[in-house]
């Protein structure tokens, strides 16, 4: 008899993974659309622009570990900050393309740090939630 394998909830689970960076990337470019035509309209300075940024990416990136979390079900600050760091990453290649530069700051580092942690906080609460079993 052969086992089944079943690839669902595993911490290293690829296809949910990218997915769920997807998603919560798509969910980013939303929000950041949303804000910046907010923010055009009441004219707000650069700097609480910069501001709104980061929340909303933050914000994002908690969401992103709170799914990962849950998706897996234990192991949420690992899953989080995982979920964060891959999320990171991404963003910083992005960046650096669009930038057609290579460059590595100390907000930066911060900014990834930040989302670590975000992620990780994000997982904790994500795998400290019932969730319905799909059967």
């Amino acid at each position: 008899m052969a086992k089944d394998i079943q690839t669902g909830g595993g911490m290293l689970d690829l296809i949910f993974g990218a997915k769920n960076i997807l998603m919560c990337f798509l969910l980013t470019i939303l929000v950041l659309f949303v804000a910046s035509w907010i923010s055009v309209m009441v004219n707000l300075p650069e700097a609480a622009v910069a501001l709104v940024v980061s929340v909303i990416t933050y914000l994002c990136v908690g969401i992103c570990g709170f799914r990962s979390a849950r998706h897996t079900g234990s192991n949420g600050l690992l899953a989080g900050a995982l979920a964060g760091l891959v999320y990171v990453i991404i963003l910083y290649v992005i960046g650096c393309i669009a930038f057609a530069e290579i460059s590595f700051s100390t907000s930066a580092a911060l900014t990834a740090v930040i989302c670590i942690v975000c992620g990780a906080i994000g997982g904790i609460v994500g795998v400290n939630t019932k969730s319905k079993k799909r059967r």
